[in-house]
Formats: C-alpha cells, structure tokens, sequence
C-alpha cells in the first residue's frame, strides 16, 4: 500500500507505511524497495534513493532499470562525474519507458524529473 501511495503523490503517508513494513519484516519485496527509492528521490535524497533502487529485485524489470538509472545519473550530474558512462539500456524499454514511467507514477512533478535525468545520460524514452 505504502508504494501505491509514493506512485499517487501521497508521499508522507507512503513513506509511513514503507517504513511500518519494513520494521515488520526483514526482507522487503521490490515494490517497496522501489517505493522507498521514489521517496528519497522526491526527497532530494539521491544517495539513499540509489541504494534502494540497487536493491530492488528483478533488476531487469523495465520500471526498476528507469529508476535505478535516472537515480544514479542525478547522483553523477550532482558531482560532475562525466567520466563514468552510462550502461546501456535495451531498446525496448526505451521505446515503452515513458509508457512505463506513467503507468506507475502518476505525479507528473516526479516523472519529469526522472525522465529529464534520463534523458542527461543519453536515455531518450518516448
């Protein structure tokens, strides 16, 4: 529940039910790993949003790689890395990514904003 409320904009309450599930159990399922990443990135918190993503399993579900890489580019704009390069992406989540991305985060604040990191590392989604 506490994801479905990250993904409708209803960030305090999401956050409360992430962290209540997490103190119930050890090991959480993707959702709310991803739900936790949602969070600290609406939060500005960009270091704890990338280490909730990387946690998130199938690392190969196409809402995850979005998230996961969208974090770690704002991670990397914040310190001027442009050294390191982005890892490629399949070409079919990049054809449905920003059908993807809407049909998980409806704030579309949020979206934008990872779309706009997106599409800084070279990942145009359409």
């Amino acid at each position: 529940m506490g994801f479905l409320n990250i993904c409708i904009s209803e960030y305090s309450e999401g956050f409360r039910l992430l962290m209540k599930a997490s103190s119930l159990y050890p090991i959480l399922p993707w959702y709310c790993n991803i739900g936790f990443a949602l969070y600290y990135y609406y939060a500005g918190k960009y270091e704890e949003a990338y280490d909730w993503a990387k946690k998130a399993q199938p690392s190969d579900m196409p809402f995850i790689t979005l998230v996961r890489l969208a974090t770690q580019q704002k991670i990397k704009a914040r310190k001027n890395d442009t050294r390191q390069k982005t890892a490629p992406i399949s070409r079919e989540i990049t054809d449905r990514g920003a059908e993807i991305m809407s049909l998980f985060i409806h704030d579309s604040d949020l979206r934008e904003r990872l779309q706009k990191e997106l599409h800084s590392s070279g990942v145009v989604i359409e």
